[in-house]
């Protein structure tokens, strides 16, 4: 054998004892340590014992950090410093450690092994649920609740907005995948699938709804119209909605109160009684007289059961309001141009009498006492005319009465001589109210008199 060939043969004996020399190291090295590229839970236990690694995880539990991914790319993190994290791993990282074969770590030089572990493992509840509770994902997520499908009038018609969907987190779905990937104390987790739809329990095809709909829209259809004189006022759908409910069988329900209050509103605008009235005595002068019970008057209680009866029946209709007392016009002052009327001046103590455009009558008269009973000044409807009349507060007979204001009126007085009308009587000695008349006076003005004449009284 060549000295060459002998020092080949011996050259690869030394190397052949170096590589079992170094496996058989590497073997008892990796009897009491994890194989090289180990990995538990992401943490690299790589030539750690069983203790060291142990130590590793579960110094690694504090300053564990786990970040969360939301369907749309946004992150938060949860530190085991914020729930005072400890690991209970028990035997488990032992018997992991069994698993391993030491005699095959050479293989492991070149792969990388990740194994995941569940461990036990305590915290502070409270610090992690308020933790929890303040994920940036809930706060971006806030919850949207749903809206039924509902009627909308804004185009002056009843139309059905549709239904929108609400939604919400399922926090206990994001709390679980947390819990999980803490528990095998994984760096990140990527939650899918948390949202939940809230359904809202009106849909626009609901058969109360359109019903409902098509029933108001008949509503909307009305238009009672008001007329006074050459004004009017309308009132249409748009206002009626708001004072009806419909039930499922189409019946209508009124509310009174808004009626009611509809038709004050009309009252206030055109009742005409107690307004100050321009007016030209018979000696020329311009007066203002104001009071009295002459003009329009809406009887409020009759015209809301009619209106709300119209309302019911769904009528359109052009009407005048029902009254309990009227005047000649609505254009203008209401008591027009009188051509037959009655004035009665009580500080100069002279009722004239009008007929047909021209003064038919003067008289003196005696009005109510002053201070006590004085006759009070307006414009007055006449009310009733009567003869051989019997004032029973008095118990006195007259032969002609004629009244303008509740029990006030005009009549003969047989009592008093002619020399006691006019002049200043009514200041000491006057009436209690009544304008009281020479015989012949009154029962001319009686014989021609009608309703229809205007009192026009001032001082």
């Amino acid at each position: 054998m060549s000295r060459k060939k002998k020092k080949s043969i011996l050259t690869l004996a030394i190397i052949s004892a170096i590589i079992v020399i170094g496996y058989i190291g590497g073997a008892v090295q990796y009897w009491r340590q994890f194989l090289p590229g180990t990995y538990i839970n992401d943490i690299e236990v790589s030539n750690l014992t069983v203790i060291g690694a142990e130590r590793e995880i579960g110094n690694d539990a504090g300053g564990y950090i786990l970040t969360i991914f939301d369907e749309e790319g946004r992150k938060d993190e949860i530190k085991g410093s914020d729930f005072n994290l400890v690991y209970d791993m028990g035997n488990k990282i032992k018997e992991l450690k069994k698993r391993q074969n030491p005699l095959l770590w050479f293989i492991h030089l070149f792969r990388n092994k990740d194994y995941t572990v569940e461990f036990d493992y305590t915290y502070n509840k409270d610090q992690l649920e308020n933790r929890l509770n303040g994920l940036d994902i809930f706060t971006n997520h806030p919850d949207i609740a749903p809206v039924d499908a509902r009627l909308s009038d804004e185009n002056g018609s009843y139309e059905i907005l549709p239904e929108e969907n609400g939604q919400t987190i399922d926090r206990e779905k994001v709390k679980s995948e947390v819990m999980d990937a803490i528990n095998t104390q994984k760096t990140q987790v990527h939650l899918s699938d948390y949202m939940q739809v809230l359904e809202p329990k009106v849909k626009s095809d609901d058969l109360e709804l359109v019903n409902e709909a098509e029933r108001l829209n008949e509503l909307m259809d009305i238009r009672i119209t008001y007329e006074f004189g050459s004004q009017s006022r309308v009132l249409d759908g748009s206002t009626i909605k708001d004072w009806v409910t419909v039930d499922d069988s189409g019946n209508i329900e009124v509310d009174r109160s808004q009626v009611l209050t509809y038709v004050q509103g009309l009252a206030s605008d055109f009742n005409t009684v107690g307004e100050e009235r321009q007016f030209q005595t018979t000696d020329g002068r311009n007066i203002t007289i104001e009071g009295g019970d002459y003009g329009w008057v809406i009887n409020k209680e009759k015209e809301t059961d009619a209106l709300m009866d119209l309302i019911k029946n769904r009528q359109t209709v052009t009407r005048e309001p029902i009254y309990e007392a009227t005047a000649a016009t609505h254009d203008g002052q209401d008591t027009g141009n009188p051509d037959t009327y009655v004035e009665i001046d009580f500080t100069n103590q002279r009722l004239y009498y009008y007929l047909n455009g021209r003064l038919e009558l003067e008289s003196p008269i005696v009005s109510g006492k002053m201070g006590v009973w004085p006759t009070r000044s307006g414009v007055f409807a006449m009310t009733f005319k009567a003869n051989d009349y019997y004032m029973p507060e008095y118990n006195v007979d007259v032969d002609y009465f004629i009244g303008f204001y509740t029990d006030v009126g005009l009549h003969d007085a047989s009592w008093r001589s002619l020399e006691e009308f006019g002049g200043t009587t009514y200041q000491y000695d006057g009436s209690h109210g009544c304008i009281n008349m020479p015989k012949d006076k009154v029962e001319e003005i009686y014989k021609t008199i009608s309703k229809e004449a205007i009192f026009f009284c001032y001082y």
